[in-house]
């Protein structure tokens, strides 16, 4: 259970960026009118993507793909990858009865935690989601300017779970 105190942490976020900038269809006779009060807090706009990742500096930002319509797809990552020593696919382990085959786990294995969005490229909620949960990530604070010390500890340079190393 105490696993999840987390002996250490990495936190992978996958930001997939699918969709067009002016991508808004016109709208037509009988819709509601476009919403213009859009707080500032609610970033989900490809600059204000570029503009976060471009801020990182405790993680790290990789373009893992390009997406049909040309554009990056990016991975945050936080945190040390461990080896699993994978062998297979998930399905080929599973298939072999030996789910070691795909990821060799110890008590001592760190936890992922991993999040991907948004999913469809008009779903702007996890855009703005998880810019915001990068932002903490990187200053303790969401754009709002709401502190999150107790989420934020996970992303310090010197992690409270891991072992100082004796000089």
């Amino acid at each position: 259970m105490n696993n999840l105190s987390f002996k250490s942490v990495i936190a992978a976020i996958l930001v997939v960026f699918s969709m067009h900038a002016n991508s808004q269809l016109p709208l037509e006779p009988g819709d509601p009118a476009k919403n213009v009060n859009i707080p500032d807090f609610y970033k989900s706009k490809l600059s204000d993507v570029d503009a976060e990742l471009a801020l990182i500096k405790k993680g790290s930002v990789t373009t893992l793909t390009t997406s049909p319509g040309g554009l990056h797809v990016y991975g945050v990552f936080y945190g040390e990858k461990e080896d699993f020593h994978t062998q297979a696919n998930y399905n080929s382990a599973v298939a072999a009865k030996n789910t070691a085959y795909f990821a060799k786990k110890g008590a001592a294995t760190k936890p992922v935690v991993y999040f991907i969005g948004p999913v469809h490229g008009q779903e702007v909620e996890g855009v703005a989601g998880l810019i915001n949960f990068i932002h903490i990530a990187e200053t303790g604070k969401d754009y709002r300017g709401r502190e999150w010390t107790l989420l934020s500890k996970y992303f310090s340079q010197s992690l409270p779970w891991q072992k100082k190393q004796k000089p």
